[in-house]
């Protein structure tokens, strides 16, 4: 990324040095002079703040799904806590901070969101730590000609934090991915550590720790602290450092992982790390549905153990029993109603997600990140040297592999901003750290130019992003696109409550319940459920069967059928309006 040095550290204790060990130079007092710390941090905490504070009442079927794993590990359920599908590491955190704090129904998302922000300022502060160490590797390594100062390589490297943070990622997404972020920064930083040969066996002691905590925020962290293991290997090798301090990172790792690993294996009574991976493979590939498995034929890869109770025909309706437990069964673990099916390849599949992978890597390059594009190009085509080019950044092979691989690891099944944010920082970081510009006025000027400019691209991205923030995150009843629908659900809850319909009890809902955050907010589970796909039927068919389907409804001992769209004959069929929210419910006898 950039050239600028600082004060200087003492070596390791007993490190040794190879031929292609980083030099020290002498650095410079004007390159010395940075951003203020305590302003920049402020300044940073309060653009995530504003991102949470708008959207404090935004919610997603994935956070639900975190908030009640959270939960009953916190009261100690833990049958119904341990899941395949979502790592603990989030769901720990969001359970704890709700346990204590103890919020009314109606204040929970506000307060999800505070621990959102507080997870930002975590990423932050490990963020902080990889610049550091990128800015100190660059001042030892750099031709003194072409050094950048340091406040220009902070503005740029928190320009790129926050193009990942908060436009990629952001806080209003109730997801682990700004935690994932976190460690990875961590991981890079440390991998600057060693490779600086700076790294005393405290170092590799809490690479083992950050690996391991990584791979609990997000089980494909687990096949990243795989390949990072082996670039520190090679590190190791290359720079004559003692094999048994990378032991320390392999027991550290496995002491962390391996409970969690070892619960989900005899849960499932085969060696996982987590079903994630083959299940958005199975969903996302091959086109299976999401959540529960429904109208799909058997065949010799898709024998489903316990696929759910189907009670009625056409219109489909399913039950969801007891086995799985939270307010939306059909997405508390969606491993649970995978178990028994098999990955197998599809060539048109895969070459059908391949394209819209490429797609989506398109969306993010040239509509959030087109200036970092573009001030590589320029870096690169100033340079001239393709050969020089490819040799320079081969010298942060430690961090290109490992990102460029789980880069192309989601290539493969499924391509999303919060996924590969953290990634693409570090990608970007190696490449215009990588391309050193010749020694000359004009090759610093240049370089100097771009860092600065490609930031101001990003920040103004990132200015639109807040700005499209607020206004979409302005509380409104009446509109369903603004905050994922979370102000209306809040309604919804209230008014259930009103006609009776709260804490413990079961409704049946015509629709895809995964989007339905009302059921949590009110206490109360989804027993039942038409598909989305078989909704119109049940609409367009006769008095009678719809009478048939609520009969087969109230079989499975719900209490109301809820439905978010005008019923058929509201007046003689006993439904009733839910308020202004759009939404409709009729109770069963």
């Amino acid at each position: 990324m950039i050239s600028t040095p600082t004060g200087s550290e003492p070596p390791a204790e007993g490190t040794q040095y190879s031929a292609n060990a980083p030099t020290h130079q002498a650095p410079s007092d004007r390159s010395r002079n940075g951003l203020p710390t305590v302003p920049t941090m402020l300044a940073l905490a309060a653009l995530g703040f504003l991102q949470a504070l708008t959207g404090r009442n935004m919610m997603n079927p994935d956070g639900i799904q975190y908030i009640e794993v959270g939960l009953n590990y916190s009261r100690a359920n833990w049958s119904s806590a341990l899941n395949a599908y979502w790592s603990p590491l989030y769901s720990w955190i969001v359970g704890t901070v709700l346990s204590l704090f103890r919020p009314p129904s109606g204040r929970e998302f506000e307060i999800v969101h505070l621990t959102n922000l507080a997870i930002y300022l975590f990423s932050l502060i490990a963020f902080t730590f990889f610049l550091k160490e990128m800015i100190r590797y660059q001042g030892e390594t750099a031709d003194p000609n072409v050094r950048i100062p340091m406040w220009i390589c902070q503005v740029f490297g928190y320009s790129l934090f926050l193009s990942s943070s908060l436009d990629l990622i952001t806080l209003n997404m109730v997801t682990p991915d700004l935690t994932v972020s976190a460690f990875v920064y961590l991981i890079a930083g440390l991998l600057m550590r060693i490779r600086r040969g700076r790294a005393q066996w405290t170092s590799f002691a809490a690479f083992g720790l950050v690996l391991g905590l990584g791979y609990l925020s997000k089980s494909v962290m687990f096949i990243f602290a795989l390949i990072v293991i082996l670039a520190v290997f090679q590190l190791a090798r290359s720079q004559r450092i003692s094999l048994l301090r990378l032991a320390i990172t392999v027991v550290v790792f496995l002491a962390i992982s391996a409970p969690f690993i070892t619960a989900l294996s005899l849960q499932k009574g085969r060696l996982t790390i987590g079903d994630t991976g083959r299940v958005a493979y199975l969903s996302n590939v091959n086109s299976l549905p999401s959540g529960y498995v429904h109208g799909v034929p058997a065949n010799s890869h898709l024998v489903f153990k316990h696929p759910p109770h189907q009670i009625y025909e056409k219109p489909a309706v399913y039950e969801f029993g007891t086995v799985v437990a939270g307010s939306c069964p059909s997405w508390y673990d969606a491993s649970y109603w995978y178990d028994g099916a098999r990955f197998f390849f599809v060539p048109r599949n895969e070459l059908r997600t391949l394209m819209k992978n490429v797609y989506r890597y398109a969306l993010i390059l040239f509509l959030h990140q087109s200036a970092l594009l573009a001030g590589v190009l320029a870096l690169f085509l100033y340079v001239g040297n393709a050969r020089k080019v490819a040799k320079d950044i081969s010298d942060v092979w430690y961090l290109v592999v490992p990102a460029v691989l789980v880069l192309g690891l989601y290539f493969l099944i499924l391509v999303q901003d919060r996924y590969v944010g953290p990634f693409l920082v570090i990608l970007w970081a190696s490449l215009f750290l990588g391309c050193r510009v010749a020694s000359s006025p004009n090759g610093g000027w240049l370089k100097r130019c771009v860092l600065l400019g490609t930031a101001c691209a990003l920040l103004a991205t990132v200015g639109l992003r807040l700005a499209r923030d607020v206004v979409k995150g302005t509380p409104d009843r009446h509109d369903p696109e603004r905050q994922y629908s979370a102000v209306k659900d809040l309604q919804v809850a209230e008014e259930l409550h009103k006609v009776g319909i709260g804490n413990g009890d079961k409704v049946a809902f015509l629709g895809d319940s995964l989007w339905v955050y009302w059921a949590h907010v009110d206490g109360i589970r989804v027993e039942a459920e038409i598909p989305e796909s078989d909704v119109d039927n049940f609409y367009d068919a006769e008095r009678d069967t719809r009478e048939s389907v609520m009969k087969a409804f109230a079989a499975t001992g719900v209490k109301a059928v809820v439905a978010d769209r005008f019923p058929p004959d509201p007046k003689t069929d006993g439904w009733r309006e839910l308020g202004t929210s759009g939404y409709y419910v009729r109770n069963l006898p």
